[in-house]
């Protein structure tokens, strides 16, 4: 059984996601990339404009062999597009996105 991970959530539910990620390396090949500002908060903001450690989540992700990362905002304080956009920016700075 594959599992899909919400580094957010994880985060929100006391667990450090790259640890997370790491325990379930043999199940993880897609992860749910999403941030937020505050832990008690449901509202999301773009990758790198939050709170989470992104370069632990994205050396777990590449160390597990994670096939694919999907941005996510459940709840986004402007509009979905534009936090996508700024999100798909961040991971280029990140080195994640050609």
């Amino acid at each position: 059984i594959g599992a899909e991970t919400d580094v957010w959530w994880a985060y929100v539910g006391d667990e450090d996601p790259a640890d997370l990620l790491r325990r379930h390396a043999d199940r993880t090949k897609l992860v749910q990339l999403k941030d937020g500002t505050a832990k008690e908060s449901d509202i999301h903001a773009a990758a790198g404009k939050g709170i989470l450690d992104w370069r632990s989540i994205l050396d777990a992700c590449n160390e597990i062999g994670v096939e694919y990362g999907v941005i996510e905002l459940d709840n986004s304080p402007y509009s979905p597009l534009q936090a996508v956009r700024e999100s798909c920016e961040f991971f280029r700075t990140m080195g994640v996105v050609g």
